[in-house]
């Protein structure tokens, strides 16, 4: 409905708090290179970096203030703050006797409270959001080289012709799952701000997997909806923010190439893509539990419903330079 000015007032309000501020973000880097001979380099990086200051939304419905009581408050603060620590290594080739290779790991941590500055889950106390960030990825392996076929020699000048000027080139990558935050929609909180807007989490039933291997499903894995309840109280439950993962994505992409001289001017080159070339699926998880009350249960809890990373996808292209 359109707001109302006059008390008692009703609409969509945006407040921030009296003390606000901008966001900081700290960072920092130590890098060691070492030279493996004259086109090779092995490197070894620390990042860091800490976010303070941090933007935060949290949604008031049903104020204390009876001149606000049927109106949404939105109120900014910079109650959130991040911290993000990595070890990079990488070998990189220089293009010598037409190879170039590309070869990187990480390993990385990303804690923080909210991972986005309008987030529609974030609590009034930013201590119980506090875990890995919705981007959080430990692991990450990637290996990429492009690679000039030679012109091979002694060959019939037919073949040879046809042999030469190829290049091709491809990228291999894999990383470890993401988060996965199981959470229960309810109802009943009322005006709690506690429980912005009104998802909640569930608690951690003991001994039980939380993972179930089911060929049927997406990936042929998903989370057990049997390992956690949801409280009969109004409160939080004992689960952690994203303290699930998902599945691990894996991709390679591969690229080949013929370059074709049309006299000393022009130059024809054919192009072949391969995204995804092995066709591999990486699903995001549905984290909704169910709704309560009474306890409802989502049927695609736990399973993969969206695909993260596009099928296998083929372009050719043809260019003529001149």
């Amino acid at each position: 409905p359109p707001a109302v000015l006059e008390p008692p007032y009703i609409g969509t309000f945006n407040a921030f708090v009296s003390d606000h501020a901008l966001p900081r973000t700290y960072q920092w880097n130590l890098t060691l290179d070492q030279n493996l001979g004259s086109s090779q380099t092995l490197s070894a990086s620390y990042v860091g970096e800490l976010g303070r200051r941090l933007l935060r939304q949290n949604l008031l419905f049903g104020s204390p203030n009876p001149l606000f009581n049927n109106s949404y408050i939105w109120i900014t603060t910079n109650a959130s703050s991040s911290n993000y620590q990595a070890l990079q290594l990488q070998f990189r080739r220089h293009l010598s006797r037409g190879l170039a290779t590309l070869v990187s790991y990480t390993w990385s941590h990303s804690i923080d409270d909210t991972s986005t500055d309008v987030g529609l889950d974030n609590f009034v106390k930013p201590a119980l959001d506090r875990g890995p960030s919705d981007f959080d990825v430990r692991h990450a392996f990637n290996a990429a080289f492009a690679y000039s076929v030679p012109s091979p020699a002694g060959v019939n000048p037919a073949l040879g012709a046809m042999l030469k000027n190829w290049l091709v080139a491809g990228i291999w990558g894999v990383k470890t799952a993401l988060p996965v935050n199981v959470t229960v929609g309810r109802s009943d909180t009322g005006t709690d701000p506690s429980f912005s807007p009104y998802n909640t989490r569930p608690d951690l039933i003991p001994g039980v997997p939380l993972y179930i291997d089911e060929p049927s499903l997406p990936g042929g894995r998903g989370i057990n909806p049997a390992a956690f309840s949801v409280p009969a109280e109004i409160r939080q439950g004992d689960l952690g923010r994203n303290a699930l993962r998902a599945f691990p994505q894996v991709q390679t992409d591969f690229a080949i190439q013929r370059q074709f001289r049309l006299g000393e001017k022009i130059k024809l080159d054919w192009r072949a893509d391969f995204f995804n070339l092995v066709n591999h699926p990486s699903f995001y998880i549905d984290g909704t539990l169910g709704y309560y009350p009474p306890f409802a249960s989502n049927p695609t809890f736990g399973s993969g419903v969206v695909m993260v990373a596009p099928p296998r996808q083929i372009q050719f292209a043809l260019k003529v330079d001149f």
